[in-house]
């Protein structure tokens, strides 16, 4: 389960393979979960106030332009949603900029015995993060994405950003945020999914896609991405053989330890035959991808990605 010392990261250039995930995605191709069914909300920003109370000593609201003159932070960071399963396409990387929540909780002034933070959302969404995380210099609230207003979509004018926790923890279209010492349980808690929720390690064959076909003694590319929320990864395995054997894929360095990891196998297959191909990660801590298999609910899924190919 764990591998001490971690694997020293295989880096190098990988080729830009068909159907590879590029490194930063798209506002407009950035996967989108929600819990409205008919419509989100679109937010006009001149009314819109961000609210920062409870168990605090001086209680803010903020308007945009405020939050807007913070001092602002720009990370990478990529976003997985809980309910992705396995080699699922809810998964995406983006350059984000905001402000830290940790800025805006110290000029409030946070009481003590206060346990958590609470996000509440224009479409009364609400989930909650415990304090040490809301401290974390990592964790922001957001007003821009891959240098631009952060879209309607998206959550504008603001939404959370959470490192290392699957992503209805980063609550969108966010307008108040409130410190209490009580054991908040928010929107999806409530209907039995996981409080905590850290992002499980995983990784995904991009190409080739499942069911397809490649010529023998033509170089192909087995590449994927490979994620494990706040902790990056040191080492992506791929076996070619059903899980008999294992080589070690090429690594493209990463924007960040918050951001999903491009791996690429080159292949040259010398048999026609029938394929069948998976992937496994190690974190940089050394942690093991777990191969057991369960569906996302209620802690998100685990398990191998494996896909089926033909070579002819």
């Amino acid at each position: 389960s764990k591998i001490v010392p971690p694997p020293t990261p295989n880096y190098g250039a990988i080729q830009p393979a068909q159907n590879l995930s590029p490194e930063i995605t798209t506002n407009d191709q950035f996967y989108i979960v929600s819990k409205n069914l008919f419509s989100d909300p679109t937010v006009d920003a001149g009314p819109w106030r961000l609210t920062v109370n409870g168990a605090v000593n001086t209680p803010m609201t903020l308007t945009y332009q405020d939050v807007l003159s913070q001092p602002m932070q720009q990370q990478y960071e990529s976003l997985e949603c809980i309910s992705n399963e396995v080699g699922g396409p809810y998964m995406s990387n983006a350059l984000w900029e905001g402000v830290r929540l940790s800025d805006l909780l110290n000029q409030a002034g946070v009481k003590a015995g206060a346990k958590k933070i609470v996000f509440y959302a224009v479409d009364d969404y609400s989930d909650s993060i415990t304090l040490e995380k809301a401290m974390e210099p990592t964790t922001l609230i957001a007003v821009r994405m891959n240098g631009s207003t952060l879209p309607q979509g998206h959550g504008f004018p603001a939404r959370m950003l959470v490192p290392g926790i699957y992503g209805m923890k980063h609550c969108k279209w966010l307008t108040r945020i409130e410190v209490t010492n009580e054991d908040f349980q928010g929107y999806w808690q409530q209907r039995g999914w996981d409080d905590a929720a850290p992002v499980r390690l995983t990784s995904r064959i991009d190409t080739p896609l499942t069911g397809a076909t490649v010529s023998v003694n033509q170089r192909t590319y087995i590449a994927g991405v490979a994620f494990s929320g706040n902790k990056g990864i040191s080492e992506v395995d791929v076996s070619l053989d059903d899980g008999q054997t294992w080589q070690r894929a090429t690594l493209e360095r990463p924007y960040s330890n918050l951001t999903w990891v491009r791996w690429e196998l080159p292949w040259q297959p010398t048999t026609k035959n029938n394929y069948t191909i998976i992937v496994r990660a190690v974190d940089l801590e050394g942690n093991v991808q777990d191969p057991s298999e369960a569906p996302p609910a209620p802690y998100g899924s685990s398990g191998y990605h494996t896909i089926g190919i033909s070579v002819a």
